[in-house]
């Protein structure tokens, strides 16, 4: 397979295997090595979050497709497609076994508004906000007691 001639762009992951009704295009993705029958492709942070948010957990919900125009041979010559109706699934399957990270906050105290960053997605039914405790420098707390809602 031609490295050089592999455009991502035309490759799709899909949550079934005999429609598109989730996919996910990996055209962020990078190669970082071949031995000319086998691929690494690394997705950007991107594409594995949108695999995430629409609901990918396990190895029943990876399937892949793609066009002629994603690999050829070193020969030039086009790959054999897999429809996205006839999708092929995965062999091997690693899932998400870290904890979330939170990468900031933001508290506006006249609309009264916390938000929180994190690394990847949150299921929005894991947020409990009267867990949640407001430290000022001065060592004193206040723990969320009245949040009703929790948006995405």
């Amino acid at each position: 397979i031609s490295v050089a001639a592999t455009i991502l762009a035309e490759v799709a992951l899909q949550n079934l295997q005999t429609s598109s009704s989730v996919s996910v295009e990996l055209g962020s993705s990078a190669i970082m090595s071949s031995d000319s029958t086998v691929f690494d492709v690394v997705l950007s942070n991107n594409e594995v979050n949108a695999l995430k948010i629409n609901s990918f957990f396990d190895i029943n919900d990876y399937f892949i497709s793609f066009t002629a125009h994603a690999f050829t041979d070193t020969d030039g010559y086009a790959v054999q497609p897999i429809s996205h109706f006839s999708a092929l699934q995965v062999e091997t399957f690693t899932p998400d076994t870290t904890g979330l990270t939170l990468l900031e906050f933001e508290f506006d105290t006249n609309g009264g508004c916390l938000v929180l960053t994190f690394e990847e997605p949150t299921a929005a039914s894991s947020v409990d906000p009267t867990r949640l405790t407001l430290l000022n420098p001065d060592s004193s707390s206040y723990t969320l007691t009245g949040s009703k809602s929790v948006e995405f």
